[in-house]
This record gives structure tokens, C-alpha cells and sequence, in this order.
């Protein structure tokens, strides 16, 4: 991995090093904040919790005010960013198996790990079917390698697809944010 800070470099010690420190800072929080409870993760399938979505919501908007900002003052270097390629089949029927996933166990891929780390059998039981999931994608990924590599549109953000500046994106999310909150707030109040 190159530097992704156009001002100074890191060692590769210390990205490694703040990986790691991230990762349990983030499990931690994730602990805390309760978000590794599966009627938490869930509720938002029920209409009865929405706690998370707000939470991730909220992060796509951070984190994309930041990346932007931080790029268009020079400050990140773009093409040190990795952007997997889009691979529109695939994903979609990847984000429906996800999200199937998701709702049966109650656990995503992260909050599964920390579940298991705090000893949730549960989570440990999701965590063993998601890497026999991967072993048999594997060892079967010449019988659906068509499907997974169909509707290839390389590296691309939404900006691009769309054609239109990526302030103009991260405005309407800002907008279909705040809807949001202010609905799901009146909903939850019901």
C-alpha cells in the first residue's frame, strides 16, 4: 500500500499498527453501544428499531464530506485509494444473499466477530457458515464465474456513472439523510 497522504508518509508498521488499534477501538464501541445485540442489528427489518440505520447513515455522510473534502484540497491522494471494480450482477445478487443473511442470523460480517469475541455462540456459528460460504464459492468458482464477473463497469463511483459532480451526490444524500432522520424519528415516536 502506497501513501495515501499526499503530505507525508507513513511506515508500513504504522498503518498495520493503526489497523489494528482501529479494529478494537471500533469492536469496543460496537460492544458499548450495544450495536453487537441481533434484535438491535434487526429492528430496522421489524420497524421497530432504527438506531442503526441512522448510525450508518450517518457514517456514509461523514465519511464522504471527509474523503471529498480532504481530495478536493489535495490533502488525499485519489489514486492511492482503492475502489474494487463494479461488477453489477454480482453485487446485487451478493447485497440480496447478504441481507438474507443478515436477517436470518441478526449478525453482519463485523458484528458477528466482535459477538464472537465476547463469547456469542451464535456469532461463532455465523462465523463458521460464512467461511464454509467462501470455501464453497471458491472451490465452485468456475461453475458461477459467469455470473460473477457479469456486468463489469470497472472502477466507478456513482458521481461517474451519473455524470455529475460529487458535491452534488453528497448533497442529495445530506437531504435524503435528513428526510430520513425527521421520518423515522415520527415513525418510531408511533
Amino acid at each position: 500500500m502506497g501513501p495515501v497522504f499526499k503530505i507525508f508518509a507513513l511506515p508500513h508498521w504504522l498503518y498495520i499498527t493503526s489497523a489494528i488499534v482501529t479494529g478494537v477501538f471500533f469492536g469496543a464501541i460496537l460492544t458499548v453501544s450495544g450495536f453487537i445485540s441481533t434484535r438491535k442489528l434487526t429492528g430496522v427489518f421489524y420497524f421497530d428499531d432504527f438506531a442503526v440505520l441512522k448510525v450508518l447513515f450517518t457514517g456514509i455522510v461523514v465519511g464522504s464530506i471527509g474523503i471529498y473534502l480532504l481530495g478536493d484540497l489535495g490533502t488525499i491522494n485519489f489514486q492511492k485509494i482503492y475502489i474494487s471494480k463494479t461488477f453489477w450482477v454480482s453485487q446485487l445478487v451478493g447485497g440480496l444473499l447478504f441481507g438474507i443473511g443478515f436477517m436470518l442470523s441478526g449478525y453482519c460480517p463485523g458484528t458477528s466477530i466482535v459477538s464472537a469475541a465476547v463469547g456469542s455462540i451464535d456469532a461463532l456459528v455465523v462465523i463458521v457458515g460464512m467461511l464454509a460460504g467462501m470455501l464453497l464459492f471458491g472451490l465452485g468458482y468456475n461453475l458461477w464465474k459467469g455470473i460473477y464477473l457479469a456486468g463489469e463497469s470497472g472502477r466507478i463511483t456513482l458521481s461517474q456513472v451519473l455524470g455529475i459532480n460529487h458535491w452534488v451526490i453528497i448533497g442529495l444524500l445530506v437531504v435524503i439523510a435528513v428526510f430520513m432522520y425527521i421520518h423515522v424519528e415520527m415513525f418510531e415516536k408511533k
